[in-house]
């Protein structure tokens, strides 16, 4: 799941970082409010259909057929209904453009429907080498298509041609990549919809969390501004979006099964807290001490007003990690209900925070609103998930004390050197080596002090052996693989 999310979101950064470089942040602010307006119809309409295959203990064709139909009444009802109401989009937003780019959206998002529900069954059946394909395919597509049509347009349609090279496309690869065929049946509506309740109702909260600081932003500011909020969002919750979430995707799955077979989920969930900060602490705040480097060379000088959104996000980034594990091990478990709560806390203190701060200080207040936010939830979702799963809060620490201890000290080197939290532009002639630098420092700091940790800890059972066992186990596997393929 990692190399998935690494090839194609290293693909997506790529063509971020070109496509930010051709145009302008009113370019991906139009976008930007466009789906977030059609993923409004689309949480209020979840109805956590692959979730409920995925966790049912039994799934056959019919399970399969009732999903496919519903997922097509969904998809056109959501379409005909961004399409009818885009003028009224427009108007909020006051920005006329927003129309016809949610015309195309509604479009694709009656075609998304029609997509085989059997590939489904790769997360069910754990076989994330034949997801890694769907996801990569169609990620291939969209940063061809959109970087040629950035180059010929230059303006907002190449990132919505880009969207829909990339939606066609993953619907003929999920017929083309698992064999089963959907036919129209809602003779399991029952089995579904008992699940499904709580998930879309967790649906919606989520949508209100995640993406209330876009309706705020185009509301109080203008297009510019959410372009230039979504790209210091997407540079700041890098970790969370390439590490974090396509390993809860796997391990849905994993506590799923272990959940069926009566085993005690409470250590599991604190090693993976564990083993899952030993990579993201460090990353996030080190793209938050460096936020300055990375705005200036990935960017550019236009993008400048977003390095203290960028310094901000990224640093309270790390509580999405309680509550992107907390979430996932509940929602297995079938603590759906509690997830729905939590976020709907979240979501109303969030956006309440959003629109105070934006009226008070201006768009750095909103990122300050959505990093408390954030750091409120994953101390909620850490609570209440521990004692859920009967996790010790002991153990808990145990796992998590060392890669905290030793980001500390990777934070204090970097601000002692003069490297970390910089507030203003760096010099164009030494960008680069600064960078080199200052990533060297960080990465030395918090190696050597995890490695010292480690070592008087004495730990037999650590989540750093853990990890390295893994990374060989898969090596060695990988190595394997492809010594039989030779040989045959």
């Amino acid at each position: 799941m990692l190399l998935w999310r690494l090839a194609t979101r290293g693909l997506g950064i790529i063509n971020l970082l070109i496509l930010a470089h051709i145009l302008v942040p009113q370019d991906f602010g139009i976008v930007a409010i466009a789906t977030t307006y059609l993923a409004a119809f689309d949480a209020i309409s979840a109805f956590g259909l692959e979730d409920a295959i995925v966790r049912a203990s039994g799934s056959g064709e019919k399970l399969h057929d009732t999903a496919f139909t519903l997922s097509i009444i969904r998809s056109a009802v959501n379409g005909a209904l961004v399409a009818i109401s885009a003028p009224f989009a427009a108007q909020f937003f006051n920005e006329p453009r927003v129309a016809a780019v949610l015309y195309v959206l509604a479009v694709l998002a009656v075609v998304e429907g029609f997509e085989n529900i059997g590939v489904v069954g790769f997360q069910r059946d754990m076989r994330f080498d034949k997801e890694f394909q769907l996801f990569l395919i169609p990620r291939l597509a969209s940063v061809a298509v959109s970087i040629t049509c950035a180059l010929i347009f230059r303006s907002y349609w190449a990132l919505v041609i880009g969207i829909g090279a990339q939606r066609l496309v993953r619907f003929g690869a999920t017929y083309l990549l698992h064999p089963f065929r959907p036919r129209l049946s809602i003779s399991e509506w029952r089995q579904i919809s008992g699940f499904s309740f709580w998930t879309w109702a967790a649906s919606v909260a989520s949508f209100a969390r995640d993406r209330s600081w876009t309706v705020i932003v185009g509301k109080f500011f203008d297009p510019a501004s959410v372009g230039r909020f979504s790209m210091a969002s997407e540079i700041g919750l890098l970790p969370v979006s390439e590490f974090i979430l396509p390993i809860c995707r796997a391990l849905f799955s994993g506590f799923a099964l272990a959940r069926h077979e009566g085993v005690a989920l409470g250590p599991a969930f604190a090693r993976t807290l564990g083993v899952v900060a030993l990579a993201v602490l460090p990353a996030a705040i080190g793209i938050s001490a460096i936020g300055n480097y990375v705005v200036d060379l990935a960017l550019g000088i236009k993008w400048g007003e977003v390095i203290p959104i960028v310094q901000i996000i990224a640093g309270t980034a790390p509580f999405v990690l309680l509550t992107a594990i907390g979430a996932t091990i509940m929602n297995a478990c079938g603590f759906v209900q509690y997830n729905f709560w939590i976020v709907s806390t979240s979501a109303v203190i969030g956006a309440a925070a959003n629109a105070f701060m934006a009226a008070r200080v201006g768009l750095n207040g909103v990122a300050v609103a959505t990093g408390l936010t954030m750091m409120f939830e994953g101390m909620l979702f850490l609570a209440i998930a521990a004692r859920a799963v009967k996790a010790s809060w002991s153990n808990i620490l145990f796992c998590l004390w060392r890669p905290l201890l030793s980001t500390l000290v990777m934070a204090a080197t970097l601000l002692g050197t003069g490297f970390g939290w910089q507030a203003g532009h760096i010099s164009a002639g030494n960008r680069v080596m600064e960078c080199v630098v200052a990533i060297a420092i960080g990465a030395a700091s918090y190696v050597a002090s995890l490695l010292i940790l480690w070592r008087l800890s004495r730990d037999p059972d650590s989540s750093e052996l853990f990890l390295i066992n893994l990374v060989r186990k898969n090596l060695r596997r990988g190595q394997d693989a492809m010594a039989d393929s030779r040989t045959t």
